[in-house]
């Protein structure tokens, strides 16, 4: 992970700034990880959501799959998100999405899929308008805002 995103991190995980950064970064990275060490292999995959994005289609994706509803909740917890998001139901339009941008991303989309992705590319592109790309790569692995 790059220096800027680190920095994010202690920014907006630590209220004051610690005294040991490595160790707060560790601890950081365990947290937005579910409480496991983070797996070195898994820091650098190809981005195939946003929690910014796609924010809409993974509120009616929870709706859907759990009769959640995230205007209702005055709280929720970043691991029982996290665990909630993972277990959305295959049927939700986020995880069609999610599946045709990773397939996308490895060349293997069928003729139908390449045309809707021709038909609707700001669906597709996880692409925006990035002033400062570390707070947006952070904000999308934690869904806190600033």
């Amino acid at each position: 992970m790059d220096h800027e995103k680190l920095s994010v991190l202690i920014m907006l995980l630590y209220p004051e700034p610690p005294d040991n950064t490595a160790s707060a970064i560790a601890q950081g990275l365990k947290f937005l990880n579910l409480g496991k060490e983070a797996d070195p292999a898994k820091l650098n995959q190809p981005q195939v959501y946003s929690l910014e994005k796609d924010s809409s289609y993974i509120y009616t994706a929870l709706k859907s799959s759990f009769n959640i509803d995230l205007n209702d909740i005055e709280y929720l917890h970043w691991w029982k998100f996290r665990s909630l998001f993972a277990d959305l139901g295959k049927d939700c339009f986020f995880n069609t999405l999610v599946s045709l941008r990773s397939r996308k991303q490895s060349g293997k989309l069928t003729d139908i899929e390449k045309d809707f992705l021709r038909r609707n590319p700001d669906m597709i592109s996880l692409t925006e308008n990035r002033q400062n790309s570390a707070v947006q790569d952070f904000i999308s692995k934690t869904g806190r805002r600033g």
